[in-house]
């Protein structure tokens, strides 16, 4: 049956008793529409190929194509095949060397599975998964051998307007490790992240005054999750995402002690930190229930997330309270301000001091890292039940050792 029309092509059928027909189109010779048992009816342009050889070559399916477009591409068709051209051999070739271009996303996948899910922590891992697969995406589709350093320098300024500086050099060594780890396994030859600029980063020495920390402190009192987070940083001198995932299975029952596995440490080592009151009576605000691990974020079923906006909310609160924001601060200014204070104000040996913040340096690095396992768990439960107390007399005011701390910080 032939057809004419759009609406004609809606009356095509499959005779009965056959599994193939082809209905030739009435005004485009050699246009057909192929019906099958099986399948749905499609387009296809028959030609005649170099040496007489009678070939035909799919168009695409009826549903999805324009009568008077299959007409075209039919027509394109036949005329290339009378200027002495194979159609049906062009596109075999041009899929085949599709599928032989490798894209950037190929590259970062081959990293990821046979390199990065091998050799890095789990939270590393995290972050470098969030690198490549977030920040690098726009590249994704890209033939490797299209992307140049004018390409990544391009991306890396866009990130460091919508992610900051440090985000935008993290990506910027993600990328480069996983180029290189290419390169040494053969799937290309150059990192286009060599000769990029690497975005100068402000030192990160921030030490909060007396007056901010009691701000900051002040500005918690609602102790929700992450006021609660916020305290505990103040307390233990953890890192921001340790205290985020804390888990009701790294707290015995008498919350005397946090006992942090390897996998959620920095530095892949396991960690015990004795817990001051202070830290206990924040952890008792917070009811252990069945079904959730966590101590915080997402009803206790996944660890905390949403750092940002609660920073803003946070720092709003503290600008409310004080009457004007304080100078501009990060989570880890906690941290460092914590061990600044403990050590100026006698509060533990800076022995003690790195260990609890689970460090390998200075006093523990070397030979005496190597040979000195001690956990230091009594001095460091009286350390930070020292420097608990000194917070706290901190931002009440009082005296704390016979020595009295000022309040215009």
């Amino acid at each position: 049956m032939a057809y004419r029309t759009q609406r004609d092509l809606e009356r095509l059928t499959l005779p009965a008793g056959k599994s193939e027909v082809f209905h030739f189109d009435a005004r485009c010779p050699g246009l057909a529409v192929r019906i099958q048992r099986t399948g749905k009816p499609t387009f296809v342009a028959w030609y005649t190929a170099a040496g007489g050889k009678r070939k035909r070559l799919t168009i695409g399916a009826v549903a999805g194509i324009q009568l008077d477009d299959a007409r075209r591409q039919a027509t394109d068709i036949i005329n290339a095949a009378r200027a002495g051209r194979d159609p049906g051999m062009e596109r075999k070739q041009a899929n085949a060397a599709a599928a032989d271009v490798l894209t950037v996303y190929d590259v970062i996948d081959a990293y990821l599975r046979n390199h990065a899910e091998r050799h890095q922590r789990p939270r590393t891992l995290i972050e470098t998964k969030r690198a490549l697969t977030r920040h690098w995406a726009g590249l994704h589709n890209l033939p490797v051998t299209s992307v140049d350093r004018r390409a990544v320098s391009a991306r890396l300024l866009e990130l460091a307007r919508t992610s900051g500086t440090v985000g935008a050099n993290r990506a910027r060594a993600n990328l480069s490790a996983c180029f290189a780890w290419a390169m040494g396994a053969g799937l290309v030859d150059h990192n286009p992240v060599v000769g990029t600029v690497k975005g100068e980063e402000a030192s990160r020495e921030r030490v909060l005054t007396y007056a901010e920390l009691r701000a900051t402190w002040q500005a918690t009192d609602v102790l929700d999750g992450y006021d609660a987070i916020v305290r505990l940083l103040m307390l233990t001198l953890a890192r921001r995402q340790e205290v985020g995932g804390m888990g009701w299975a790294e707290l015995p029952d008498d919350r005397a002690l946090w006992i942090l596995p390897g996998s959620r440490t920095k530095n892949g080592r396991p960690h015990e930190l004795p817990l001051p009151r202070q830290a206990r009576a924040i952890i008792a605000e917070f009811p252990e229930l069945p079904g959730r691990p966590y101590l915080f974020g997402r009803g206790g079923r996944a660890p905390f997330s949403g750092w940002s906006r609660s920073k803003e909310r946070l720092d709003a609160r503290i600008a409310a309270q004080q009457g004007a924001p304080i100078a501009e601060w990060h989570l880890h200014d906690l941290r460092r301000s914590a061990v600044t204070f403990m050590a100026e104000n006698g509060l533990a040996q800076p022995h003690v001091i790195e260990a609890t913040i689970n460090h390998v340096s200075g006093h523990r690095a070397g030979v005496a890292g190597i040979y000195n396992r001690a956990l230091y768990r009594a001095e460091k439960a009286a350390g930070l039940q020292r420097w608990a107390d000194w917070l706290e007399a901190l931002v009440e005011g009082r005296e704390l050792d016979s020595k009295v701390i000022s309040m215009a910080g």
